[in-house]
């Protein structure tokens, strides 16, 4: 068993002995609120492709494609994902290291749509499937899962998961006291250093079709 600072960052690569390792990723002790996240188990210098991605979830608005899904790590390491289209036509595209994709000018017809993850060693099981037909009608997407909102000192760090249900979101608003204060572009973290107070903060989702329903609220004092 061990521990080790990181800092403030969201990857870390470091050396580990061969073996299964039990990994989990917590905030620093002088925290506030300290967080700690779900265990990740792999084997180390094991061969093993990368877990299929989860959630996967899409809207055709009118013409325009939107894919949302959640990358998994219960097998290899991932260093990519490639997107699956068959039906009215057939094409694989490599997306790179992403958990969202966005098409506008999708020709008419039925598609199907999976994520298939890339490791080192090859590819994994790709992701449950989602048909779609365009031109489509509007899906407004569903509530962001997994909200949570960290605090180092002034600092707040909020991070949140796609639904699984209902249409794909374009994009998400922070909500302070129920009013949008800030759009995220379609991330999902946003961080930045705020003013002594009582925060009450939510997340809603978005695309051309409306709005989601806004998360549970988290409250955070800053002294």
């Amino acid at each position: 068993m061990a521990a080790f600072p990181v800092g403030d960052v969201g990857l870390q690569t470091v050396t580990v002995p061969q073996g299964r390792l039990y990994v989990r990723v917590r905030t620093a002790a002088g925290s506030a609120i300290p967080l700690v996240s779900n265990e990740v188990t792999f084997d180390a210098g094991s061969v093993e492709a990368p877990s299929a991605p989860s959630n996967l979830v899409g809207t055709a608005e009118g013409s325009r494609l939107v894919l949302n899904w959640t990358n998994t790590f219960d097998g290899g390491p991932l260093v990519g994902v490639r997107l699956l289209v068959s039906g009215a036509a057939e094409t694989v595209l490599s997306l790179g290291r992403v958990s969202q994709f966005r098409f506008d000018g999708v020709p008419p017809g039925t598609y199907t749509f999976r994520i298939q993850p890339e490791g080192p060693s090859g590819l994994g099981t790709p992701s449950a499937a989602v048909t779609l037909t365009f031109p489509g009608s509007c899906q407004r997407p569903g509530m962001p899962s997994w909200f949570t909102v960290g605090r180092s000192d002034r600092r707040l760090t909020l991070r949140w998961e796609p639904s699984a249900t209902g249409g794909a979101a374009t994009d998400y608003e922070v909500l302070l006291n129920g009013v949008p204060v800030v759009t995220t572009g379609g991330a999902r973290e946003v961080s930045g250093d705020v003013g002594p107070g009582t925060y009450a903060l939510a997340i809603r989702a978005v695309n051309g079709c409306g709005l989601s329903e806004a998360t549970p609220i988290q409250t955070v004092t800053v002294p």
